[in-house]
């Protein structure tokens, strides 16, 4: 059952007309600033679609204020996948576009972006760069999607789909190439978003809207932060996507199979995707390792002077990436003594039975230092920092790379 207000008649369908859908379930918090930026663009002709997703907070109330600007529906509870292919059996555009109801458009997007489409009629699909927006803080931080990974790889929306640089919000899809990859998977309660980017662009060469157009809010009731078995989902839709591409089409890609396999680890393993990262070092077990990573890897672990059995260092950086980094040494049985972090309620503590220093207590360890922060200007700066400082054996997450590619490394 369903109920709806404000439908368009096809008769009156006018030429590249967008529609924006907004599916939304308990969104009162956010939604008028998602449907508001709808309503805002400079592009026209478009219909703003909200699909309620069986929400009990005061979402339909809100819907409902905007009358005839907006096109409403509410459906039972079922799932986003759910209320996006809801809404993309009614569209009446020729182009579709996707906007969570905690995200927002700016003014631009849909303008820029149907133009890139219009002269580029090969094309089927714009990808574009976009800002994460801190909700603590309000804080907005440029990502662009064509630095996530080798330029080498590029224009392959292979690259892109694999590497998980796509926000599907930042996009724009001719919605007869829909038709041809189909729906969403209505089985994925986090991970539809992945699996139908891959569909969608696993076969294309996407055009890129540079300038971010979209603001991608974080905050804590994101679906894949409070649905449960997120974690065992994504393995396992990173494993089937990695298993449906043939070889063939890997090396044409890639290069060759041990590249992409190489670059998949260190991807998976940055996204705390252990389980599929394990997947892949056990096929990365089956090559021979390159003569020129091998060298690489030696040089490496030589510039460690403390690292080898038995012997330690310190990880500066007790968060996500510095666990990661810890784990990768861990494996390779090289024993991390501390982590160091300036944030005072982690000082004293353990994390994986390490203990957590003040930073300003590493002259006291006599040891090699790992700089593993996610951000790359800070991680350069603490590593210049040590340095200066008279800290020999200094390194970044980024240096020791080869190291952790090179899966047989581990014992």
């Amino acid at each position: 059952m369903f109920r709806m207000s404000n439908e368009m008649s096809w008769n009156s369908v006018p030429a590249q007309l967008v529609s924006i859908i907004i599916p939304v379930f308990n969104g009162e918090n956010f939604l008028r600033e998602a449907i508001d930026s709808a309503l805002a663009q400079t592009y026209s002709p478009i219909e703003v679609i909200v699909v309620n997703d069986g929400s009990t907070d005061n979402t339909e109330q809100i819907c409902l204020g905007y009358g005839d600007r907006i096109r409403y529906y509410f459906k039972q509870n079922g799932g986003v996948a759910t209320a996006l292919n809801f809404g993309i059996g009614r569209m009446n555009g020729e182009y579709f576009a996707w906007l969570s109801h905690d995200d927002v458009y700016y003014p631009t997007k849909t303008e820029v972006q149907v133009k890139m489409l219009t002269e580029n009629p090969c094309a089927n699909v714009v990808i574009g760069n976009f800002d994460f927006w801190n909700s603590d803080d309000g804080s907005k931080r440029l990502y662009d999607v064509e630095t996530q990974f080798d330029q080498k790889y590029l224009p392959h929306g292979l690259a892109f789909a694999f590497f998980g640089v796509v926000h599907a919000c930042a996009m724009l899809i001719r919605r007869k190439h829909i038709d041809d990859v189909g729906l969403i998977d209505e089985s994925l309660l986090t991970t539809q978003d992945t699996e139908w980017i891959f569909r969608l662009l696993r076969d294309q060469d996407p055009l890129i809207s540079r300038a971010p157009l979209t603001a991608a809010r974080s905050h804590d009731m994101q679906g894949r932060r409070t649905v449960g078995g997120h974690v065992e989902e994504r393995a396992e839709t990173h494993i089937r996507l990695i298993n449906e591409v043939s070889p063939y089409k890997i090396r044409d890609v890639f290069g060759s199979e041990l590249e992409f396999f190489l670059s998949m680890a260190t991807f998976l393993r940055n996204d705390n995707n252990y389980i599929a990262c394990g997947y892949v070092k056990k096929k990365i077990k089956s090559y021979d390792v390159p003569e020129e990573l091998r060298k690489t890897t030696q040089e490496l672990v030589e510039k460690l002077v403390h690292v080898g059995r038995g012997n330690s260092v310190v990880i500066y950086g007790a968060g996500l990436c510095g666990q990661t980094a810890q784990q990768e040494l861990s494996d390779r049985k090289i024993r991390v003594s501390f982590f160091a972090d300036k944030d005072q309620r982690l000082q004293g503590t353990h994390i994986n039975g390490i203990q957590v220093i003040d930073p300003k207590d590493i002259s006291k360890v006599q040891t090699s230092i790992i700089v593993a922060l996610a951000r790359y200007d800070l991680c350069t700066e603490v590593v210049s920092n040590l340095r200066s400082h008279g800290h020999k054996s200094v390194l970044s997450i980024g240096e020791l790379e080869p190291i952790f590619q090179d899966i047989h490394t581990i014992d």
